[in-house]
């Protein structure tokens, strides 16, 4: 066995096979650069009819691919909401906290301009009292950064991290009974794409559909938003 393998099999209890589809994914995303992506679809026939033997491959046989969305081996504390709050709207922060957040049971970090506890809003120096739209664009990236510095033990649990706005209306049901087919040790990320709209030649997600990141790409990501890493 390749000793690169050992190591990662041992941190994350990945099979060979695994391994190479992550390495797979990596390999595809680096030769389509900036307009990589998969339809859920082709995700799923590519795993079934070239890694048959991963996790991944066995979570889609559990059945078909129209199966309906209802049983769910996802809890609450695997999926955490990471949502974009403003001052400015503290109303539409009540109204996701009373309805569709519940079913997060706590589970989740509203990240705005000040603090508010009853809400709750979570605020940092650096987002605080910059209520701006091109200031909001930060929040959920720089509270991110925090969670990994400040809230290690909550990070580590995480299979799942949802980026919603406050105007965002999420059927978390649904949703958890979604990602139950993707093994959140791989880099993925899932969400709605605008492929060569706003930008020639550019695919990415938008941001108001809401974005999902595996563990794996969250801990990837996160430690290297505003270095030269990420530009």
């Amino acid at each position: 066995m390749h000793p690169r393998w050992f190591v990662m099999l041992k941190n994350t209890n990945m099979s060979i096979e695994d391994i190479q589809l992550s390495n797979r994914l990596i390999e595809i995303a680096k030769s389509r650069s900036n307009r990589y992506y998969l339809h859920d679809f082709a995700y799923f026939r590519m795993i079934r009819n070239q890694f048959p033997r991963t996790d991944s491959a066995a979570r889609i046989n559990l059945g078909s691919y129209l199966m309906p969305l209802l049983s769910t081996k996802l809890n609450s504390k695997d999926v955490l909401f990471i949502v974009m709050g403003s001052v400015a709207h503290t109303q539409r922060a009540i109204q996701i906290v009373e309805t569709w957040l519940r079913w997060s049971q706590n589970n989740f970090f509203i990240f705005a301009d000040a603090d508010n506890s009853s809400i709750p809003f979570t605020t940092l120096p650096e987002l605080k009292n910059k209520p701006t739209y091109k200031d909001a664009q930060h929040r959920q990236l720089i509270g991110s950064q925090w969670l990994m510095r400040k809230k290690s033990e909550i990070v580590k649990r995480t299979k799942w991290f949802v980026f919603v706005d406050d105007d965002t209306w999420v059927n978390v049901p649904a949703l958890f009974s979604y990602l139950q087919y993707f093994d959140h040790r791989l880099r993925l990320s899932i969400g709605y794409l605008w492929d060569n709209t706003w930008v020639s030649g550019w695919s990415h997600f938008s941001g108001g559909g809401g974005i999902v990141l595996s563990h794996a790409a969250f801990i990837e990501m996160m430690p290297t938003i505003y270095t030269p890493r990420c530009y």
